[in-house]
């Protein structure tokens, strides 16, 4: 069936259920292992059809409805529900406790939502936390609905500017924001994702990623439906306990496509038993992507070693970059090719371009490519002052043209007509800004950071990622991919501040200055840079985003107002509320390092 006639994912699976009634479209692991529920083509739209009449009784096309729900089937019927309605899906996690629900008032605020679609269960916990306010919300439940009114659904109307969904951005680097999303989006990047991955009609499935979220509902969600295979999914917590899971879903359902950010590769090298890797066949794989950014080298290897026994080969790792404001997918590797790495002089990266390294270079940096741009999409780099495009090898912000860029930020005119409707000195737009930092070569793009998380210290630029990479592998007591790099501007000055996440089972017996020095020595011998405070953080209290990304702002902010959970805190300078290390002079290097940054200059 050919996809390009359909105008939204509607008649997508309205022609799925009609051709592939009986065929299963979606399974669920709710222990992530042996239990498992199934959604069929037939049974997804019928659920959908009915819930769509029921959330027309209360609302109109163009509504937002709040969808509450912890990842499951329920979740995949709301979903497609509000779609076969015309309302606006609003997804979002539902709040596991109280550090949660700033968050989802916020949501509520800004998308005036009256209706919250959830479940049985969830609806116990919300009920108490709206209190008083719950009269000016109705809460809906999907299992409720009768799928008798199905038959009373009718098509919506529904054209490629229409709005599908807010898809609220992780907030990694800010406070979270609600991308606009369409019918028109959806399809163009589902069509985008078929043909930069080489999918076809058995490229099933399997993920444990948050299905409210970008890369979990788009690309592990929606696109095996667009394709007409199967996906299986099981819920972050199930993975996170147990992360053998994910791979044995992997190998008892033959999945052909799956993915995950960096942590996920690096915990299972890290986690997965001998005996484990025994029950594993991975041979089925076509594609394991990673779509952090910029993607860690070290990680993608720690996994192809860990498990090339179990069938995994090292050309079914595929690199990609994406984000919510172009839907999902920008940029992706080449099928079968395996990762591309690419060796640079870290000083010059830090002057803004790329430089091969050579006999005299102090520092090596090991980068990923994410691939080239999707068809379809216009990506220049340019550089953000002067709005003029960059030749190859020079570092500048990743900007994108193209019908999967979405219709803006919701409720926020200036932000949208910033972000989304930038133009090139020479007239040429409108473009998305990203507010990612890349380079291309040989038209492949390198993603170094983002704009807003360079930390710019005696003028030279420093990459957060680079100095946590540093800092993951200093002690064995540090967790990995556990650590959030940020400037602190003290008398008008900037400097380096960390917060980093401890391992269980360094807390018994934790020498906190040792680790604090540790960390100290790493950053001035690799980076020439001093460190002026530390936070050591109990495991799991660094913020993240739902997808792993550190919330490097938001750690930031928590630093600065004494909101992290700290086990010890040391400060170069100053007072601090918990107990601190006296550190050395300004300007004094301690025993064995080297000097501090140079003064010498950057040739372009």
């Amino acid at each position: 069936m050919d996809m390009d006639v359909a105008n939204n994912f509607v008649e997508v699976l309205c022609r799925r259920a009609s051709a592939d009634s009986d065929k299963t479209a979606v399974t669920f692991l709710p222990d992530g292992e042996e239990r498992e529920r199934r959604l069929t083509y037939g049974e997804i739209d019928v659920h959908a059809r009915a819930l769509a009449v029921r959330l027309l009784t209360v609302a109109l096309p163009g509504d937002r409805v709040l969808l509450l729900q912890a990842p499951g089937l329920e979740f995949v019927i709301s979903f497609f529900g509000c779609l076969y309605a015309g309302v606006i899906a609003v997804a979002a996690y539902p709040p596991r406790n109280i550090r949660h629900m700033p968050r989802i008032e916020a949501i509520l605020e800004d998308t005036q939502a009256r209706l919250i679609l959830t479940s049985e269960e969830a609806r116990a916990k919300i009920g108490p936390w709206l209190g008083e306010r719950a009269t000016r919300f109705q809460l809906l439940c999907s299992e409720e609905v009768d799928t008798a009114g199905a038959d009373a659904w009718r098509m919506p109307s529904l054209k490629r500017d229409t709005l599908a969904l807010l898809q609220y951005t992780s907030g990694s680097t800010g406070a979270p924001r609600g991308v606009m999303v369409t019918h028109g989006n959806i399809m163009a990047n589902e069509e985008m994702i078929r043909k930069a991955f080489g999918h076809h009609c058995e490229s099933s499935v399997a993920s444990w990623l948050p299905i409210f979220h970008d890369m979990g509902l788009i690309g592990n969600l929606l696109q095996p439906l667009y394709l007409g295979t199967s996906t299986v999914l099981m819920s972050p917590t199930s993975f996170l306990q147990k992360p053998v899971r994910w791979l044995w879903a992997i190998s008892r359902f033959r999945a052909r496509v799956t993915g995950a950010p960096n942590f996920a590769f690096d915990l299972c090298a890290r986690a997965v038993t001998a005996e484990q890797k025994a029950t594993l066949d991975l041979s089925c794989l076509e594609i394991v992507y990673s779509g952090s950014e910029p993607i860690d080298a070290r990680a993608l290897d720690r996994f192809a070693m860990a498990f090339g026994d179990c069938g995994l080969r090292r050309g079914m790792l595929f690199c990609c970059y994406g984000m919510a404001e172009a839907t999902l997918l920008c940029t992706s590797g080449h099928p079968g090719a395996g990762p591309r790495y690419l060796d640079v002089d870290a000083q010059m990266l830090e002057c803004g371009r790329y430089q091969s390294p050579g006999v005299s270079t102090q520092r090596r940096l090991t980068l990923v490519s994410c691939g080239t741009s999707v068809p379809g999409q216009d990506l220049r780099i340019v550089e953000p002052s002067s709005m003029t495009v960059l030749p190859d090898d020079v570092v500048g912000e990743i900007w994108l043209r193209g019908p999967h860029v979405t219709a803006g930020y919701w409720r926020k005119e200036a932000e949208t007509g910033e972000i989304y409707h930038a133009k090139l000195a020479d007239g040429d737009g409108p473009y998305l800004r990203t507010g990612d930092l890349g380079f291309l070569r040989d038209g492949e793009l390198y993603v170094t950071g983002r704009i807003k998380d360079l930390i710019i210290v005696r003028g030279r630029n420093h990459y957060p990622q680079d100095i946590e990479r540093t800092v993951e592998v200093c002690h064995p007591g540090i967790q990995p991919a556990s650590c959030a790099a940020f400037a602190l501007a003290e008398a008008g000055v900037e400097s380096l501040a960390l917060a980093v996440e401890l391992r269980r089972s360094a807390l018994k017996d934790l020498d906190a200055e040792a680790v604090v020095a540790a960390i100290r020595r790493a950053v001035i011998e690799v980076h020439e840079l001093a460190v002026s405070a530390v936070a050591l953080l109990k495991p799991l209290t660094l913020p993240k985003t739902s997808s792993g990304k550190i919330q490097r702002h938001r750690a930031k902010g928590d630093f600065l107002e004494n909101t992290l959970d700290p086990v010890f805190i040391w400060r170069e300078t100053g007072v601090c509320p918990i107990r601190t290390i006296p550190g050395p002079p300004v300007g004094a290097v301690p025993r064995g390092s080297r000097p501090g940054p140079s003064r010498r200059s950057c040739r372009r």
